[in-house]
């Protein structure tokens, strides 16, 4: 987990809004990435990329098999996040 610890700031807090709202500090974090509750994430899809913002989608899969969809907003200074904050919405079974 080196390389995501040296991409994300030591200040950093990132920010999971919706019917589960939660915060991870940088070190939260990087031990949930390895943990076995992370999820599988994929589907990346980049919307806006410019002026150190960043606005996106991605899936996630909890280890349950349970998916979600989530929406991305990132800041970025001197190649380290800054500011991370997601949107989280369960998928419709329908």
């Amino acid at each position: 987990m080196d390389y995501l610890s040296e991409h994300l700031a030591d200040d950093l807090v990132i920010e999971f809004m919706g019917k589960d709202s939660s915060s991870q500090t940088k070190e939260e974090h990087i031990a949930w990435c390895v943990s076995d509750e992370s999820p599988r994430i994929g589907g990346f899809k980049v919307i806006f990329e410019e002026n150190g913002v960043a606005v996106g989608t991605h899936t996630a899969f909890n280890p349950q098999g349970e998916g979600r969809d989530v929406m991305y907003y990132g800041k970025f200074e001197n190649n380290k996040v800054t500011e991370w904050k997601v949107l989280v919405s369960v998928h419709n079974e329908s």
